[in-house]
């Protein structure tokens, strides 16, 4: 029987652009994300408990396997990609310097100063 959770926005959008592209609902990437993630958990190559150690500076990083390293760095882009960047932005712009970036998350645009 469904059952409505809450979901991050973030999530939710990364869903909605991933599921264009497999031709799925954001309900069905949503669920497809979190079959891999049952599967990976249960087949003991990533750690989630190794990598949170990492992420809250238990552990140094040289203590994950190559696998862990690449999800706790994910992690921490996807954390540092969440922020808001409007202090970015505004130190970009004042830099009086050509920077990269998207308005629609789809697109890379050129800014010249």
């Amino acid at each position: 029987m469904p059952q409505s959770v809450r979901i991050d926005d973030f999530l939710i959008d990364s869903a909605r652009r991933e599921a264009k592209g497999a031709h799925r609902s954001v309900q069905g990437q949503i669920e497809h994300w979190a079959k891999i993630g049952q599967m990976v958990e249960r087949s003991g190559v990533l750690s989630y408990e190794r990598i949170r150690s990492f992420l809250s500076g238990e552990i140094q990083i040289d203590n994950l396997n190559n696998d862990e390293r690449l999800m706790a760095s994910r992690t921490l882009f996807d954390q540092f990609i969440d922020d808001d960047f409007s202090s970015v932005t505004d130190e970009l712009k004042e830099r009086d310097d050509t920077y990269y970036g998207s308005e629609d998350g789809e697109s890379i645009k050129r800014y010249e100063p």
